[in-house]
């Protein structure tokens, strides 16, 4: 992933940059959180279990790493071999204020990460109606963009997660755009305080 200085958009000028995967970033994606940019970087490596996604800060002309993220294996159904196209977004939970990720990972579907850590990201909740795990183009995954809806429906937190389909699909004029509701997720625990050593008895 390289970031360019566009002010003078007749001479771009490249500033900053990271490693994006073997193959390369499938896509960018920026988010401004409490005065914070964070940049989403999505490295589509073709086999679900290669592809990451990288989550940066942006600041000036310095692009940093936070850490990297692969998407566990998929409970209820056997994991998806191939991947396709991922995205996402990183907002704050309007409810527990959680700094999440939003992440569309094709045939596993969409996964939400809790970044309150940036450096230790940590899986809350994933969603999908794949069953194929060989198939490239499963219509019941293809999961590609994902936006999480600002504030509650009544008191409610609800996730945008659309499809990318190639052909028409079975029975449906369409992809789906499914809209799950995201439960509140319980704060990442504090870590544990440990008490401070008992000092040594005086000597005699």
């Amino acid at each position: 992933v390289v970031r360019f200085n566009v002010e003078d958009p007749m001479h771009p000028k490249v500033v900053s940059g990271g490693f994006g995967g073997a193959l390369g970033p499938h896509s960018v994606a920026t988010s401004r959180v409490d005065g914070t940019t964070y940049a989403i970087v999505s490295a589509l490596q073709g086999e679900h279990q290669g592809s990451f996604f990288e989550f940066y800060t942006v600041s000036g002309d310095s692009l940093t790493l936070l850490s990297a993220y692969q998407a566990p294996p998929q409970t209820g159904t056997p994991p998806p071999i191939l991947n396709g196209h991922m995205d996402g977004t990183i907002a704050r939970h309007p409810v527990t204020k959680q700094l999440l990720a939003y992440l569309a990972d094709w045939n596993a579907g969409l996964i939400i990460v809790d970044l309150t850590i940036p450096q230790a990201p940590v899986t809350v909740s994933q969603f999908t109606e794949a069953t194929d795990p060989k198939a490239f183009l499963d219509e019941g995954g293809a999961i590609h963009d994902v936006w999480p809806i600002n504030g509650t429906w009544e008191g409610k937190h609800y996730v945008l997660a659309g499809q990318e389909l190639t052909a028409k699909p079975a029975g449906r004029p369409s992809g789906w755009v499914s809209i799950p509701r995201h439960p509140h997720p319980a704060p990442r625990p504090a870590p544990p305080r440990r008490a401070p050593p008992t000092p040594p008895a005086p000597a005699g």
